[in-house]
């Protein structure tokens, strides 16, 4: 096998062990030494691909932000299709897949630990942010399309979902019985209803 296969194959074992100490015992709970015993690694070879702690979990948050903008690109993009239909059945894959691979989760632990960490505070807040600006140009399709109610302000949509998406994963984590796919029907209501509540 090839050095960059090899490094590459390391970098996967060791964020894919992150995702599940982090998200099961939260970040500060977590040590190197548990992470590179679970992922049967040496601490040289964390060491050869991250500084730090937080430059491993920024660099989780980067991969795990990428993933599911490439995979609702990839669905939203699509040629002939119902811009909402794809954007719930994109939604909802997102939210049974984030939570089954403890993306969810390290979101949530990620956001409560964030003011501790500056770096990885600012990390968060521009993936938000390009989370953001990745979704708006699709909520003003549906606008334009008639799909959602146009006088809803896009920003402002984008906030109540991951207000939404946080809120039911809490709950979810607390109870199971908490569907999380109901998340998206709550969402489909405040997108088709007739006004956005003012503040």
């Amino acid at each position: 096998m090839k050095h960059k296969e090899m490094s590459e194959r390391t970098v996967r074992k060791l964020i894919e062990t992150g995702i599940d100490l982090f998200s099961k015992q939260g970040y500060m709970s977590t040590s190197i030494d548990q992470i590179v015993k679970k992922a049967q690694l040496s601490k040289g070879a964390f060491y050869a691909h991250f500084e730090s702690k937080e430059e491993f979990l920024i660099r989780i948050l980067r991969e795990s932000f990428r993933e599911y903008f490439e995979g609702l690109q990839h669905i939203l993009d699509r040629k002939n299709q119902n811009l909402m239909d794809s954007y719930m059945e994109s939604s909802k894959l997102t939210l049974k897949e984030s939570y089954q691979k403890g993306f969810s989760q390290l979101l949530l632990q990620s956001a409560m630990v964030s003011r501790q960490l500056p770096n990885v505070h600012e990390k968060l807040k521009a993936l938000i942010d390009e989370w953001r600006q990745n979704l708006i140009p699709y909520f003003d399709e549906m606008k334009k399309e008639g799909l959602i109610n146009k006088t809803l302000d896009s920003e402002r949509i984008f906030t109540a979902g991951v207000a939404l998406f946080m809120g039911y994963n809490i709950q979810h984590y607390i109870d199971e019985q908490v569907p999380l796919v109901d998340m998206m029907e709550v969402f489909l209501e405040i997108l088709q209803s007739d006004r956005l509540m003012k503040e």
